[in-house]
């Protein structure tokens, strides 16, 4: 969910762009995808 702002003086309303997502209206961003892809190869590594 977004802030909304108003102007006081002339009343419109301004919205700030939305945030990067790297899938198409999902809710998964650039770090949490790029943990999800390379983590499981450092737990194989570990357990070697």
């Amino acid at each position: 969910m977004r802030e909304k702002f108003t102007c006081r003086d002339c009343e419109k309303i301004s919205q700030p762009p939305a945030p990067f997502h790297a899938t198409p209206r999902g809710f998964i961003g650039p770090q949490l995808l790029a943990t999800i892809l390379f983590d499981s190869g450092v737990e194989d590594w570990r357990a070697a």
